[in-house]
């Protein structure tokens, strides 16, 4: 549906990708902490990244979804009715989420954590 074989939430495995479908750090979350410290990836440049694609997922404001924004929602495997609702508001599909989500783990994909 969009990303053939998409990661896993870093709380099941932690990949760089899989940070697409994590939230900001106004919730403590150990397992995106410790995905986000292995690959070497400062809280700035997540947001930063994350941030960007904000204009590509929402086509209105103000949607009612978890902190405000698609970019910090979750993958479409998760029930989530607010993401859905969201989704259905801006006329997007899971495949058209998701291919923005595979969109966005490339991003992270490019940062070298040597």
């Amino acid at each position: 549906m969009g990303w053939k074989g998409a990661p896993k939430h870093v709380c099941k495995e932690k990949t760089k990708a899989g940070l697409v479908f994590c939230c900001p750090n106004k919730k403590n979350c150990p397992s995106r902490n410790d995905c986000l410290k292995q690959y070497g990836i400062s809280d700035d440049v997540y947001h930063k990244i994350k941030e960007s694609f904000e204009s590509e997922f929402e086509k209105e404001k103000d949607l009612d979804v978890c902190y405000g924004s698609l970019v910090w929602c979750c993958k479409n495997t998760r029930l989530c009715p607010r993401r859905d609702r969201a989704l259905q508001k801006i006329g997007m599909n899971f495949k058209e989420y998701m291919a923005l989500k595979k969109k966005m783990s490339l991003e992270f994909e490019k940062i070298d954590n040597n």
